[in-house]
């Protein structure tokens, strides 16, 4: 998304600022550490279950808006100006296959899932990839597909999480995934990311547009209940809910040009 492409009202409403993370260094008691500041932090006596309650404070972005309004905010580009090194894919809810979304878009398998690309722009904007986008570039033979992949991972590798917590071993068991680039999801794309932290196998959730959760199979029942609140929290408070269910992390892999690890 290029600062040019789109009018004052336009960025507003593409806009998606981002929700500081849940916890700061500690949330006092539940160990949850990430390297993102938060403001309005719960005093010391608070613990995990006061997640869902930052969250509802937290999530204040505005509703997205229609795919008629991604595609006029983007028009005044072309396809040969736009910054491909920007280029990303980008996780939305399987709903919007129903309508007439402006560009490319494929479902993740079975998943309640897809994924669109966009061009990332100022203050977390996107200009979402149109047909017309798509077809200039490829009849460039310009692999672009695999260029927002590449870019995905570079970022994926150089801030995989943004907040973790570890058992009482000091093993990390749950990875946060709330980024300041507000893709933090898109991540989950990335085939094994976490499997020198969780082990292999590890299972995924996508409560809200902004945030993922990655966490080991063997759960012990508190940090299950951990693993619940953090879920449950970011989707029933979240501005814009996704899925309350959990996934294999494989299942995200088949999706976009990967190679088979990072």
């Amino acid at each position: 998304m290029i600062a040019s492409a789109a009018s004052t009202a336009n960025e507003r409403q593409l806009a998606t600022p981002l929700p500081p993370l849940v916890v700061r260094e500690r949330i006092a008691g539940s160990g949850l550490t990430t390297d993102d500041p938060i403001a309005d932090i719960p005093p010391p006596d608070h613990n995990l279950r006061m997640l869902p309650r930052a969250l509802k404070r937290l999530f204040s972005r505005s509703k997205p808006t229609t795919a008629q309004d991604l595609l006029e905010a983007g028009r005044d580009v072309e396809p040969q100006d736009r910054d491909l090194s920007l280029l990303i894919p980008i996780i939305l809810p399987v709903e919007l296959l129903g309508t007439d979304w402006p560009g490319p878009i494929v479902r993740i398998g079975q998943l309640p899932f897809c994924v669109a690309w966009a061009i990332r722009g100022e203050m977390n904007t996107f200009f979402y990839v149109s047909h017309r986008d798509a077809e200039y570039w490829d009849k460039a033979e310009v692999d672009w597909q695999t260029l927002a992949f590449r870019n995905l991972v570079a970022m994926a590798q150089e801030q995989p999480a943004s907040g973790y917590k570890d058992d009482d071993e000091g093993r990390p068991f749950v990875q946060v995934l709330l980024h300041a680039d507000a893709i933090g999801p898109s991540r989950l794309l990335v085939p094994h990311l976490f499997d020198d932290v969780l082990g292999e196998g590890y299972d995924v959730a996508i409560p809200e547009q902004t945030c993922a959760i990655a966490y080991r199979k063997n759960l012990s029942a508190e940090q299950a209940a951990d693993i619940d609140a953090m879920v449950n929290g970011c989707f029933k408070h979240g501005t814009e809910p996704m899925s309350a269910e959990r996934y294999p992390a494989s299942a995200f892999w088949d999706v976009v040009s990967a190679p088979t690890h990072v």
